[in-house]
This record gives structure tokens, sequence and C-alpha cells, in this order.
């Protein structure tokens, strides 16, 4: 029995933890309808308000695969490997600088130095070719990436319309 008198410095035990309580034999069963009770309001009352806001599973997918930060961080990948391959394209031009130095008694120094890739090899096409295949690796990052979200979309999207169909089956009965 619980009893109104606490022992000084003690909390008085919840009834579903009292010894007494817990040994009736319908103890377990009220604990688990009252839980159930619980979840199924906080539920309730939850989905009537979310339902409003849901999003429909195109829309998840569409979203998640635009916005997680996976696939931005591969989207970046790509725009990086979209600049090597300019990059390695300017190689091809005329590459001019210019120095210019104070000398002693004020005298200025200056020099301009042009250099001309005249005969590489054909390593500059090798470079671009690289650097396209990058961009073709990292466009597949990108798609691996969004696949892998979509999946995990559709599998917690798929876990909410189950608990759903079961909170209302509770709900029914």
């Amino acid at each position: 029995m619980i009893s109104d008198e606490l022992t000084p410095g003690c909390r008085p035990i919840p009834a579903w933890r009292d010894p007494a309580v817990a040994a009736h034999p319908s103890a377990g069963i009220l604990l688990s309808h009252w839980a159930l009770a619980f979840v199924v309001t906080v539920v309730g009352s939850a989905s009537s308000q979310a339902a409003e806001a849901a999003l429909s599973l195109e829309e998840a997918l569409s979203l998640a695969s635009a916005a997680h930060p996976s696939v931005r961080a591969r989207l970046s990948d790509r725009t990086g490997a979209e600049a090597r391959v300019d990059a390695a394209r300017w190689q091809r031009y005329p590459q001019v600088s210019l120095q210019a130095a104070a000398g002693t008694l004020g005298k200025q120094e200056s020099a301009v130095q042009v250099q001309v890739p005249v005969w590489v090899a054909g390593r500059i096409d090798a470079e671009v070719n690289a650097a396209e295949l990058r961009v073709d690796a990292s466009t597949a990052a990108v798609a691996g990436a969004q696949l892998a979200i979509m999946e995990t979309v559709l599998s917690a999207y798929g876990e909410l319309a189950r608990l759903r169909d079961r909170g209302a089956a509770v709900v029914a009965s």
C-alpha cells in the first residue's frame, strides 16, 4: 500500500513503481494501456498538426537530394573540378609576367617575361582530358550521394506510413 508519509530526504515512489501496485495482476496491462494512450494522444495531436505541413514523397525526395550536406559537398567538388578544366585549358595560351623593382640611386628596373607553350608533347591536352574525366567522376559522386539520400528518405517515409497506419488502427480500436 502507498503511504502518505515520506521518509525524510526521500522522494515518493510513483504508483506504477510501488511493489504493492506492481504485484497486482493487472498492473502491467494498466501501465501499457496508459503508455499507449499517452503515445496515441501525443502522436494524434502532432499528426493532425503535421498533416497540414506534411511533405509528399516527391517533395521530400527533391528537398533531400538538393539540400543534404553530403550532396552539397559533392556539388561543390564538381564545381571545383569544372574550374580545373578551365585552368587546364588556359595552359594553351601565353603567360605574361611583369616585374618591377627600385634599384640603386633611384633607378627603376623592370622586366617583362612572356612564356609561350611551343611544344609540350600533348601534356596540355592530357591535362584537359584528365580534368574533364574528374568532372565526370564528380558528377557520378553527386548522383551516388543523391541516391543514398533518396534511399534513406524512402526508408523513413515508409516507416512513417507504417507508424501512421499503426496509430490509426490503435485509435480505431
